[in-house]
């Protein structure tokens, strides 16, 4: 008897999903460890900093650190783009989108369509 589609689909991706599902734990395994580093790191910074300037400030410190690596995570993309659509006169002037060294022959992809000038 011949096996149906979803039988022959299911022995074919077994290995692939077996493999993926492997990285994902490790994956998982390896975020739950950087956690408690991070966590207990944090616990020794509170602990040193509590001595010299207290126990609220030395909180304060560490949160306020957090706020500015969360500020950074925020803004470093957002002021690393490159200069948006509306700047450059509604054509994307990146090197993906530029197909010859002609801006006659400049050929835009949107949305899986590709448009390029009339000839």
């Amino acid at each position: 008897m011949r096996p149906t589609l979803t039988e022959f689909l299911g022995s074919v991706l077994d290995a692939p999903i077996t493999k993926l599902r492997n990285y994902a734990i490790g994956v998982a395994v390896c975020a739950a460890g950087a956690i408690g580093a991070v966590y207990y790191a944090l616990a020794a910074a509170v602990l040193a900093l509590e001595t010299p300037v207290g126990p609220v400030y030395a909180r304060l410190i560490v949160a306020v650190a957090f706020a500015v690596i969360a500020f950074c995570a925020i803004m470093v993309p957002r002021l690393s783009r490159s200069e948006s659509i509306t700047r450059t006169g509604g054509i994307d002037t990146s090197p993906r989108y530029i197909k010859s060294g002609c801006l006659d022959k400049l050929v835009i992809t949107e949305n899986d369509r590709t448009f390029s000038p009339k000839r």
